[in-house]
């Protein structure tokens, strides 16, 4: 069988990815880079021709997984056809799109401290977008965007938290009840009209 010729780019993609699947089914902390180069069929040598350990891995899987959402959102952002809400509801949808895609829900990963490091990436990066387009709903309301930002990433910190399945296995009803909490205190906080953030209920399976 002849041998297959990657690009630099197409190889180093192809150890996240592969790294990727197999933190989700054995778990980081049990994944060894003798599996992951076995799993592809290269040598080590390969491995640490592109990543410097384990580590460097799992952080470019988060770095990839941040970037995409934020490509995304960006792009929602600058459209100024849409509506503050609407923008909101397209982000949230696109991210949702990013989790599940095959193989890739990062938040299957075993292993908290790599939740941790996941919500810290998205609460620095990804809240100030949100809390940008959040503070458009009510530009008239006595509310700095300070406290628009500060109120966002307590939100998104809490509810990536509670609302990961990598850390918490809620039954239907359970995460059911945790959602119209959460939506009905985000609206109340921002002083937006009730059934504002329905969509979230509907794009986090709370129907």
């Amino acid at each position: 069988m002849a041998r297959v010729t990657k690009t630099p780019e197409e190889r180093r993609d192809e150890i996240i990815s592969t790294a990727q699947k197999l933190f989700i089914t054995k778990g980081y902390a049990q994944t060894s880079v003798s599996d992951i180069v076995k799993t592809i069929g290269v040598a080590q040598g390969t491995f640490y021709y592109y990543f410097k350990s384990k580590e460097e891995v799992v952080n470019a899987i988060i770095d990839g997984y941040v970037n995409e959402i934020i490509a995304q959102t960006m792009t929602i952002m600058e459209n100024p056809a849409l509506m503050p809400l609407k923008k909101l509801e397209m982000m949230a949808d696109a991210q949702r799109k990013v989790n599940m895609k095959e193989n890739r829900n990062i938040h299957l990963i075993k292993g908290v401290d790599i939740h941790e490091r996941i919500i810290a990436k998205l609460v620095l990066r990804h809240v100030p977008l949100m809390s940008r387009v959040l503070s458009e709903l009510r530009p008239e309301k006595a509310v700095s965007r300070q406290e628009v930002l500060f109120m966002t990433e307590i939100f998104v910190a809490a509810a990536s938290l509670i609302f990961d399945p990598g850390i918490f296995q809620w039954s239907k009803s359970e995460k059911s009840e945790r959602l119209t909490f959460i939506v009905s205190f985000m609206e109340r906080s921002f002083g937006t009209h009730p059934g504002s953030f329905a969509f979230y209920r509907r794009l986090m399976g709370g129907s």
